[in-house]
C-alpha cells in the first residue's frame, strides 16, 4: 500500500527485477524518487535539477492529498455503516425487550380461568 501512495522502487508481479513506481505514466509524483534526486542535485549544486525536484514535490503532494481523500471517504462510509448497524441493533433490542414481535398467549376467558394454551400445534381442539 505504501508504494501506491509514496512511490519508491518495487517489484511488480511476474517481473524479474524491481522498477521505479510510476503514477499516470510518470515518476514525477513518486515522493521517494524525487527526494533521492533532490539529494543528488543538492550535493552537486545542480540548480535546474533542484527546480525540477520542487515541481515534482508539488506533484507528490497532490498525489498524497488525493490518496488521503480516498482514505477519508472510505472512513466516512465505514462510520456511516457502523451507525446504521448500531441503530438497527438498538431498535431490535428495544422491540424484543418491550415484548413486541413475540408471541404471547391469548388471555384466559372468565369462564375457564385455569385453561392453559398449547405450546405446540395439535390436530384436535379436545387435546386442550
Amino acid at each position: 500500500m505504501g508504494k501506491d501512495i509514496f512511490g519508491g522502487v518495487a517489484k511488480q508481479n511476474g517481473a524479474s527485477n524491481a522498477s521505479v513506481v510510476t503514477f499516470s505514466g510518470s515518476d514525477s509524483a513518486n515522493l521517494l524518487e524525487t527526494v533521492g534526486n533532490l539529494i543528488g542535485y543538492l550535493e552537486t549544486n545542480n540548480e535546474d535539477g533542484i527546480g525540477e525536484c520542487v515541481d515534482d514535490l508539488t506533484s507528490s503532494l497532490e498525489h498524497i492529498e488525493n490518496a488521503l481523500t480516498k482514505v477519508g471517504g472510505k472512513e466516512n462510509r465505514v462510520s456511516s455503516a457502523k451507525t446504521v448497524v448500531e441503530t438497527l441493533s438498538d431498535n431490535a433490542t428495544t422491540t424484543l425487550s418491550s415484548g413486541r414481535g413475540t408471541r404471547t398467549s391469548p388471555p384466559s376467558s372468565p369462564s375457564s380461568p385455569s385453561r392453559s394454551w398449547p405450546t405446540r400445534p395439535c390436530s384436535s381442539p379436545r387435546a386442550w
